[in-house]
C-alpha cells in the first residue's frame, strides 16, 4: 500500500463529492504498490507577472521513477460540448480540459522553480562530458 498524504483521510466522516474522493483514495491505496506516493488535495500557487495564480490538484501520484500523474476528479454529471467536457457549478460552466491544463501548468511551474531544468538530452556523444547514451539530470545518468 502506498503512503497517502495527508494522513487521517480514512478517519473523518464525509459525504457528497468528498465521499467520491475518499473512495478514489481507497482504490489507489489498495491498487498501487508501496513504491508509489499519493498526495490528495494538493494546493499550488504561482506568481505570473505580479499576479498570484492558484489552484488545487485532486490527486497527485508520484511513481518510483519520479514521474508524476495528476488526477482531476469530477463528481456528478458532466456536459459534453463542442469544446469538450464541462462541469456546471451553480450557474457557471467550467471546462474540464482547461482546469486540468491550468493545474498541470501551475504544478509544472512549481516543480521548475523548485528543481530547475531537471533534464537534458545530450546532442552528441560526450558533448557534456557524459556518455551520449541517455538523459542527464541532477541525479546523473539513468
Amino acid at each position: 500500500m502506498p503512503p497517502i498524504f495527508p494522513s487521517g483521510w480514512d478517519a473523518l466522516p464525509v459525504s457528497g463529492a468528498a465521499q467520491r474522493e475518499i473512495e478514489t483514495l481507497e482504490t489507489l491505496r489498495t491498487s498501487l504498490p508501496d513504491s508509489y506516493t499519493v498526495y490528495h488535495g494538493v494546493h499550488w500557487t504561482q506568481l505570473d507577472k505580479g499576479f498570484a495564480i492558484f489552484g488545487e490538484a485532486d490527486f497527485v501520484i508520484v511513481g518510483p521513477s519520479g514521474r508524476v500523474l495528476v488526477i482531476e476528479q469530477k463528481s456528478g454529471m458532466l456536459e459534453e460540448t463542442p469544446d469538450g467536457l464541462t462541469k456546471v457549478y451553480g450557474t457557471t460552466r467550467k471546462s474540464v480540459r482547461s482546469q486540468l491544463a491550468r493545474t498541470i501548468a501551475g504544478m509544472h511551474g512549481r516543480f521548475y522553480a523548485a528543481f530547475g531544468a531537471t533534464r537534458y538530452r545530450p546532442r552528441g556523444p560526450r558533448s557534456g562530458g557524459e556518455p551520449g547514451n541517455g538523459t542527464v539530470s541532477e541525479h546523473g545518468m539513468p
